[in-house]
């Protein structure tokens, strides 16, 4: 009957190994962010109140050793993404469902502004509503612009205008995580040298092998096509892949490449 507790742990992703540092007191994380100025990871976990309603509680954790201190509870407030600004502050993601139905829900957003010392949560501004299905969401932020994933779609906004624009519908039904590569404590991109004329090294390499018409290597017959992507760090270790799939009927022609694993 063992049932997995939460902990937390180091990501190697040049060895792809896992090092657990500590049990995790924390039940259900929406989600988390690194802040520089304090050296701590922050945390944010839905309570539920007395009245029914959503609390959310902010936890920081000390990665050296994995110690989590719960810093304050916000009444009220539905936090599901976080993001740290790199002045000890985060930009946070407040979510209200207002909708229900299947397929289509509908939440309304805002965007508050967390302040880790004085253990504060103050509403920047109301951002519009949200359709569509989400069980997780995610934030980060690049060059003074936070990037939002709500389910599968992907989103852009302004913090000083409160424009929210969405860029794309993802091949996913959800995605839990979303940051970008060699970006600094304050959001920005962090990439090239002094000489601004030399060419910058964006950290991301990809193979793409394809196999048509035989991807299963079994049957005479076989009409299945694959589509191998593997990603590399910049020292050219793999860090994920995902494989594509599609089948060619020919009263339909080809389907589009499905995605088959990740």
């Amino acid at each position: 009957d063992y049932t997995p507790l939460p902990y937390f742990a180091w990501l190697n992703f040049e060895t792809n190994t896992v090092t657990k540092i500590a049990d995790a007191a924390i039940s259900t994380a929406k989600d988390m962010t690194y802040d520089a100025v304090t050296d701590l990871v922050y945390i944010v976990s839905p309570v539920t109140s007395m009245s029914g309603g959503t609390n959310t509680q902010v936890w920081s954790v000390d990665v050296s050793d994995g110690s989590a201190d719960s810093c304050t509870t916000f009444s009220n407030v539905n936090i599901e993404a976080l993001v740290a600004d790199g002045t000890g502050k985060a930009y946070a993601m407040g979510s209200v469902q207002t909708g229900f139905d299947l397929g289509a829900n509908a939440y309304d957003l805002s965007l508050y502004i967390i302040d880790f010392a004085a253990k504060t949560c103050e509403k920047v501004r109301d951002l519009g509503t949200f359709s569509g299905t989400k069980t997780y969401a995610t934030m980060t932020i690049n060059d003074g612009t936070l990037y939002y994933i709500g389910g599968n779609k992907l989103y852009s906004i302004n913090p000083a205008e409160g424009d929210m624009v969405q860029l794309g519908t993802l091949p996913f039904r959800n995605m839990t995580g979303i940051t970008f590569t060699k970006s600094t404590a304050d959001g920005t991109s962090g990439q090239g040298g002094d000489d601004d004329d030399e060419e910058e090294d964006n950290g991301l390499r990809l193979t793409c092998v394809e196999t048509y018409g035989d991807a299963m290597g079994q049957f005479a017959d076989d009409v299945m096509s694959k589509r191998s992507v593997t990603f590399y760090d910049e020292y050219n270790n793999p860090v994920r892949e995902v494989q594509y799939g599609r089948k060619a009927q020919p009263q339909l022609g080809e389907n589009p490449w499905l995605m088959m694993y990740y």
